[in-house]
């Protein structure tokens, strides 16, 4: 939304190019208004150097203008979206972290289990060193 004030104009993007005017004006107070036609406008646009001048520096204002208001915008994004990243990236480190510590308990899981697993079978071993013995006693003894 733009402001205007007395002396500036509007509508002349329409009238330049040929179509259907782009925005709509208000007024927040009584005011005098000049109408022209296309027709109207260009010559008058030819006759008139120092306001066709002024046109001229009105659109590239407005573009400048706008410009800086793109720029801003995606500025807010880019940030945003680095704010975003940034949230996603420390939630991705803590989550690795957590794995790596998840891996060394496995590991250290993995490592009891193996030493556990050798001592039921020295004991399984003596077990059977054992029947074996009470086989032999009780076939001596019949």
């Amino acid at each position: 939304m733009a402001k205007l004030g007395q002396g500036d104009f509007l509508g002349e993007m329409s009238l330049l190019e040929g179509l259907p005017r782009s925005g709509t004006a208000v007024t927040s107070t009584a005011c005098e208004l000049v109408g022209l036609g296309s027709e109207s406008f260009r010559k008058l646009m030819t006759e008139d150097s120092v306001l066709a001048w002024r046109v001229m520096k009105g659109l590239l204002n407005r573009i400048r203008n706008l410009n800086q208001e793109l720029a801003q915008s995606v500025g807010k994004d880019l940030q945003e979206m680095a704010r975003s990243l940034h949230e996603h990236a420390q939630w991705i480190s803590g989550s690795i972290k957590q794995i790596a510590v998840s891996a060394q308990e496995i590991d250290a899981n993995e490592k009891l289990l193996v030493g556990q697993s050798r001592e039921v079978q020295g004991i399984s071993k003596d077990i059977g060193a054992m029947l074996n013995l009470l086989q032999h006693i009780a076939s001596e003894e019949s």
